[in-house]
């Protein structure tokens, strides 16, 4: 199991192209902290902190005062730092540098009030 927290800065950019059509884009850079990894048997070595990135783009169609559909799409990526030498028992634990790159598309209905 991996756990980290990040922290980050960014923007968020609307367009509307028409009364009915908004876009919108957004990006924030930041860092991870406190990036840990529990394994079997129980270990927790520090993973070190790392860039975060995350980039999104995102439509949504107002059809009337209600509903709205939408879809987007957000690009993220991270990466772990090599972990400390963990020692349980006759075991001997060591993460390499890994990296992550997570894509998610997202589409649906909004109601508003």
């Amino acid at each position: 199991t991996y756990q980290h927290f990040y922290f980050g800065f960014g923007n968020l950019l609307q367009y509307a192209p028409s009364a009915k059509w908004v876009l919108t884009g957004d990006a924030m850079v930041g860092k991870t902290f406190l990036a840990t990894m529990t394994s079997s048997p129980p270990n927790s070595p520090a993973l070190g902190d790392s860039p975060v990135i995350k980039i999104g783009l995102d439509s949504d169609y107002r059809v009337n005062s209600i509903l709205h559909f939408f879809t987007g799409l957000d690009y993220m990526w991270f990466s772990y730092g090599q972990s400390g030498i963990g020692v349980s028992g006759s075991s001997i634990e060591m993460e390499p540098i890994s990296r992550t790159q997570v894509w998610n598309w997202t589409t649906g209905i909004r109601l508003t009030y």
